[in-house]
């Protein structure tokens, strides 16, 4: 019965699904958290004496893990790729 295959499949995709879709919602929630608030992180986190150079200080924090999170994906898809589909 194909009908009975396909449905042992479905709990497994959606198990996947989820995942994924729970580390991409947390890793936007992050990013979103960390765009919203740079006047704070700013100051807690790159001390100077002028305000507007924590911002930019903190603005490229931001620039910096946005524009290398493709290339951790990248990287780690490689690793797992190589290392995790064993089997």
């Amino acid at each position: 019965d194909s009908g009975s295959s396909c449905s042992q499949h479905q709990p497994v995709v959606n198990k996947k699904f989820l995942a994924a879709a729970l580390g991409n919602w947390l890793e936007w929630y992050d990013f979103g958290v960390y765009a919203a608030v740079p006047q704070i992180l700013g100051s807690h986190f790159f001390p100077s004496h002028d305000p507007s150079v924590q911002i930019m200080q903190s603005f490229m924090a931001f620039a910096a893990g946005y524009v290398t999170r493709p290339l951790g994906g990248i990287l780690i898809g490689v690793i797992g790729d190589r290392i995790g589909r064993k089997g």
